[in-house]
């Protein structure tokens, strides 16, 4: 999920990440993502903020 967002060309929301490892959009599979996306800002190693009214992730530069 670091490479994903390190690479990414700009801020991507949980939906893009879920749609990155090809996996179908299961409850379940949404959770993890989005807890372990709350784990990486919480450490500071990914930063959020809002585009076009949704929540996006992103690694700053």
């Amino acid at each position: 999920m670091l490479t994903l967002l390190k690479d990414a060309t700009e801020p991507l929301s949980p939906e893009s990440l879920i749609n990155a490892f090809g996996a179908r959009q299961a409850p379940k599979r949404r959770e993890r993502i989005e807890s372990l996306l709350e784990t990486l800002t919480s450490s500071g190693l990914a930063r959020t903020g809002k585009l076009n009214g949704q929540t996006r992730y992103f690694i700053p530069r």
